[in-house]
């Protein structure tokens, strides 16, 4: 509106010297009126397809624990709100089920990005492997695998805002497992580095390590990137909710959050 008084002088009757009669000039501010109701109009309209539109998700960030050596039952975190489990072989360990698995792009609600193929015998007849509970030796058995590139892995189906833990292992207790390792990260967060044979010699077994985070989205991804000398694996899954007691596990900050 002040444009319209500083662009054009005050109404004047028809045919004076000015040359803007009342009907000029109201067509003049309808002309303007318009145009700027035009510029308004689609302004907004581009603001609210902004707004509208998908985002794309931050990963959460999720704090791993340290890389543990597979020892027994006792390994696989307390069971009771287990949301999934998978292994290369259908097993129940600690009290968790374990859904069988043979794919190397995906199992059940997690999706393999960078694996494509899965081996059943990462096994051997010498100790420690051998003296595993029968149930724990089937569920480290098998695994999916990939080449000297990272790989990624993506939990489907979480829920935002609630706390999660997840649990993978990685082992290779043929001779091939000595001297292999991969280091597990996700965006923002810290990593921990998990060896396919502790004793690098046939019989010995991986590693695993219990990651905790807070879903900001329905999924989230974190990469497994292996040694020069190995390739990518991962042979078993558990992701649970947080709540329930189970001793021993702690965030960074300190506060508990269990399965």
């Amino acid at each position: 509106m002040s444009e319209l008084l500083v662009a054009h002088p005050p109404l004047a009757p028809a045919g004076n010297a000015s040359g803007f009669g009342p009907a000029t000039l109201a067509g003049s501010f309808l002309f303007k009126t318009r145009a700027g109701a035009r510029l308004l109009a689609s302004a907004a309209l581009a603001v609210l397809v902004a707004a509208l539109a998908p985002q794309p998700a931050a990963a959460a960030t999720i704090t791993w624990g340290p890389a543990t050596t597979i020892s027994g039952d006792t390994d696989v975190a307390a069971s009771g709100s287990a949301l999934y489990a998978y292994a290369g072989n259908g097993t129940t360990v600690n009290g968790v089920s374990f859904t069988q698995v043979s794919s190397g792009t995906t199992w059940g609600n997690v999706s393999l990005s960078g694996f494509g193929s899965f081996y059943t015998a990462y096994t051997a007849t010498a100790a420690p492997f051998n003296t595993l509970p029968g149930e724990y030796q089937n569920a480290i058995a098998g695994g999916a695998y990939g080449g000297a590139t990272a790989g990624t892995v993506t939990l489907n189906g979480l829920t935002v805002g609630q706390d999660y833990v997840v649990q993978i292992w990685v082992n290779d207790s043929r001779t091939a497992g000595n001297g292999r390792s991969e280091t597990v990260t996700s965006s923002g967060g810290n990593s921990a580095t998990l060896t396919y044979n502790s004793t690098t010699a046939a019989g010995g077994v991986g590693q695993f390590t219990v990651g905790f985070f807070t879903a900001d989205s329905t999924s989230q991804t974190f990469t497994l990137t292996p040694s020069a000398s190995g390739s990518v694996q991962l042979n078993a899954l558990l992701l649970g909710r947080g709540g329930q007691l189970e001793p021993g596990r702690r965030r960074a900050s300190g506060r508990r959050h269990y399965l």
